[in-house]
């Protein structure tokens, strides 16, 4: 991360016999000059003749070329660092500007003491000649704009890392890459883990059979020993020959894998720059971003393995739209935001996603563009969206749940997959709060004999019997497959215990809902057609991007 930059003024005209104070320039400040040959790179030779030919314009011309000819693969956590960059590349030209001012008063001392000539004496600083001062004011007002524009604290500056380092090829990668292509790589990599699958599994054959025959040698009678023991060193041999094949097989694996990732995050990057208009578009896209944007007072922060909190500027302002509203409640008067959010329950808002498609197609996921947030997302999973096939039926394991639910409760059966007409977002929470509740009271019965032995009769039919045992026996493997293999399934064991079936799939109180999508002019991902996004919300027509 380039360092913060120092205050510093242009040098004023020194007299020859003083150096510049390092209050205003220092050593560490200065950095080689480029190839004078290039009049178009901010470099001291290049200041100074601009400014002598063409005045502090010119000057400023180039600044501004330079500051928009920005590196095309500035996005997400990258596009600040080139922020800070740019904002030190505008005061560059300033201090060694102030540099060359003072070299050439010691190369002028020493050319007067090579020709006999007595230096002037010291007196005070000269006032500086109106071209000097033109530029140092210039200098001051264009960092005063960087810094205002893109270092909004130090924080935004704290958090920054290069999310498209991941996406970079190693030269080893990029040497079998041209050699055969990312396809044969994709090819030999789904080969190369079914081989690794089938030595592991032979793996634990011959480890099994080593411990049934050291086990068998103990007891051996003495004319079997050396059958045996030589049967054991050989599988040992085997063994040993088998683990370093796997470690071998386990790198190659590895590596390809690693190619195969890159490379579709780069064609996820590809697809972004093309939505956006090109790699000018992108730049500016992501030079509106706000890494600091918060709701209800709340910090929005990474989502999803990017290192980059914050959201668009599109997305906070239509935050900050449903803030004002929910604020403006009667049940809020007087209170602060975060207040506000801690009466609504919400604990944690992420924004910002490293790109990659979304969880329900092929489209890049607004996340990735700063266009979506995500709400106690623990809590309220995505439901719906893990599905088997019977036959050309799409099952939703989570759905059927929910209608089991229903069914031993005496409830209306709520199917998730579905969307009412209307498209009314409170309808659709009521809806879907219903079918939460059903859940969270289904896995309960577990803990009620009365109410367990009541959904029994309930569920008992003349020609089917239903048992509180048998009932129970069917909410157990319910709960244990949405917990550990369905939509409910958590990424660590913190997130298990915040997304528990027993607790429902919604947290997310109704007047947050609506104030989201009816003040903020948001999408809720509880209203996307089939699968339930719960904790999704969005902003539609800047992208064109339907779902997550």
């Amino acid at each position: 991360m380039p360092k913060r930059l120092r205050r510093r003024a242009i040098a004023r005209r020194h007299d020859a016999d003083q150096e510049p104070s390092l209050s205003v320039i220092r050593e560490d400040d200065y950095e080689p000059t480029p190839d004078p040959a290039n009049t178009n790179t901010l470099t001291p030779p290049n200041v100074l003749r601009l400014q002598n030919t063409h005045g502090n314009q010119a000057v400023q011309r180039m600044i501004a070329t330079q500051k928009n000819s920005a590196p095309s693969n500035v996005v997400q956590r990258g596009v600040f660092d080139w922020m800070m960059e740019t904002a030190e590349s505008i005061a560059r030209p300033y201090i060694n500007y102030g540099k060359m001012i003072w070299e050439q008063a010691q190369a002028q001392k020493a050319a007067q003491a090579a020709s006999g000539q007595t230096p002037a004496p010291a007196t005070t600083p000269q006032t500086p000649d109106p071209a000097t001062e033109a530029l140092e004011e210039a200098a001051d007002q264009e960092v005063k704009l960087a810094k205002a524009k893109l270092l909004t604290d130090d924080q935004a500056q704290i958090e920054r890392q290069r999310a498209l380092d991941q996406a970079r090829f190693t030269e080893k990668e990029q040497k079998e890459i041209d050699a055969i292509g990312v396809e044969k790589l994709a090819g030999e990599l789904t080969t190369k883990h079914a081989e690794l699958k089938k030595l592991q599994d032979a793996l634990r054959v011959s480890r099994d059979s080593l411990r049934k025959l050291t086990k068998k040698l103990k007891t051996a009678k003495s004319d079997k020993v050396a059958t045996l023991q030589k049967q054991i060193d050989d599988l040992n041999k085997a063994i040993t020959d088998d683990v370093a094949d796997e470690k071998t097989l386990k790198e190659r694996v590895a590596f390809l894998k690693s190619i195969v990732r890159k490379h579709g995050y780069e064609g996820v990057m590809d697809q972004m720059e093309t939505a956006l208009g090109g790699k000018d578009e992108m730049v500016k896209w992501f030079n509106e971003f706000d890494p600091n944007a918060t709701f209800l007072g709340v910090k929005i922060i990474e989502s999803d393995k990017s290192e980059v909190a914050g959201v668009h500027k599109k997305m906070s302002e239509a935050l900050q739209k449903a803030e004002t509203h929910l604020m403006s409640l009667p049940q809020y008067a007087g209170k602060e935001p975060i207040e506000v959010a801690e009466a609504l329950g919400i604990r944690r808002i992420s924004g910002l996603r490293q790109p990659k498609k979304s969880a329900s197609s092929d489209n890049i996921s607004p996340h990735c563009y700063g266009l979506a947030i995500d709400i106690n997302a623990m809590a309220n999973p995505y439901v719906g969206l893990n599905t088997y096939k019977v036959g050309k039926e799409t099952r939703s394991f989570t759905a059927e749940v929910v209608i089991r639910a229903a069914q031993a409760l005496g409830r209306s059966e709520k199917n998730i997959r579905t969307l009412l007409p209307g498209n009314d977002v409170g309808e659709m929470w009521d809806f879907l709060e219903e079918a939460s509740d059903s859940m969270r009271d289904y896995f309960a019965l577990r803990n009620d004999e009365t109410a367990l032995q009541d959904a029994a009769k309930r569920l008992s039919t003349p020609d089917k019997p239903v048992t509180a045992a048998d009932l129970k026996k069917q909410i157990e493997e319910d709960y244990k497959w949405l917990y550990d293999k369905s939509d409910f399934k958590a990424p660590t064991e913190a997130g298990a215990k915040e997304r528990d079936p027993a607790k429902g799939f919604m947290d997310l109180p109704k007047e947050l809902v609506v104030a989201l999508v009816e003040a903020g002019g948001l999408t809720w991902g509880g209203m996307f057609q089939t699968a339930k996004d719960i904790q999704h919300f969005q902003l539609n027509g800047v992208l064109g991007n339907d779902e997550d």
